[in-house]
């Protein structure tokens, strides 16, 4: 029988029933979907068969060999330790040694470091003395002095041009205190309080 058959709303199909092209589409579909199960289905038998073979060869392997001595089996794993661990002893020497080069090195440095901080120390005391007014003296006494005239005439005569008692005491070779008493004794019988 054949039919007058619109395009888009239904089809023929093989033995010559006409059929919706919606149920078509359908049908298609069904059939990818079952083939892609059956696929699956498949590939997940093949994993599974490919597995248990895999177990069952092992299982062959360690029935075919000998059972090993079971001291024969612990000096093996002795000799694989022992060879194991010549590698870490060298290691071990290698990483002491280094250590011990390290110590002797640092030994060195901080020995030159005291050396240094005491050479420092030294400039340090010598730098104060040379900058010090009071530790500069010669405790001579100035050309002036030993001619005999006293030492408060001295004091007087530079504190009246205007010196103070540092200036004084570097002048003369005496100390600061000593400049400040004679001036204050010179103040006090000024004023008339000295008795």
């Amino acid at each position: 029988m054949i039919g007058i058959v619109q395009p888009d709303s239904e089809a023929i199909n093989a033995s010559g029933i006409l059929i919706d092209s919606e149920q078509s589409d359908a049908g298609s579909q069904g059939g990818i979907a079952d083939s892609a199960s059956t696929l699956l289905i498949g590939f997940g038998t093949l994993m599974l068969m490919f597995t248990i073979m895999r177990m069952l060869r092992k299982v062959r392997r360690r029935a075919a060999r000998p059972s090993a001595d079971p001291r024969e089996t612990i000096a093996q794993y002795r000799a694989e330790a022992t060879a194991a661990r010549a590698p870490l002893d060298s290691m071990m020497a290698d990483a002491n040694e280094l250590a011990m080069r390290l110590a002797k090195l640092l030994d060195a440095k901080a020995e030159r470091l005291e050396i240094l901080i005491e050479q420092a120390d030294e400039r340090l005391v010598r730098l104060k003395a040379a900058n010090d007014p009071m530790t500069n003296q010669t405790h001579e006494p100035a050309p002036s002095l030993r001619l005999g005239v006293p030492v408060e005439q001295h004091v007087y005569s530079l504190a009246d041009d205007g010196h103070d008692a540092a200036q004084i005491a570097h002048e003369l070779g005496t100390s600061v205190s000593e400049v400040e008493l004679i001036l204050a004794l010179r103040h006090e019988k000024a004023t008339g309080r000295h008795e």
